[in-house]
C-alpha cells in the first residue's frame, strides 16, 4: 500500500519536548477478494475487474495496488 500525499492535521499539533510521543504500527495484509461484481462485461464482454481495495485511518488514505480479473472468480494480492 502506499500512502497518500494529502494534507495532515496532526503536523500542526505542537507538543511539549517533556511529552515524548509512542508511535505504533497497523498492518493489513489483502489477500483475495472473492465474489466481486463484473464490471466490464457490458463493454467488452469479457467480464472482468480492475480490483483494490482503499482505507483510511487518522486521517492517513491508503490503496493496494490495482490487480485486473483474470479467468478465475477470485483476486489475488499477494
Amino acid at each position: 500500500m502506499k500512502e497518500d500525499t494529502g494534507k495532515d492535521d496532526e503536523s500542526k499539533v505542537l507538543m511539549p519536548t517533556s511529552i515524548k510521543p509512542e508511535f505504533y504500527q497497523i498492518k493489513f495484509r489483502f489477500f483475495k477478494g472473492e465474489k466481486l461484481a463484473k464490471m466490464d462485461s457490458a463493454i467488452f464482454g469479457g467480464g472482468t475487474i480492475d480490483a483494490y481495495v482503499t482505507a483510511q485511518y487518522m486521517g492517513k488514505k491508503l490503496k493496494t495496488k490495482v490487480v485486473t480479473q483474470g479467468k478465475e472468480e477470485c483476486v489475488y494480492w499477494n
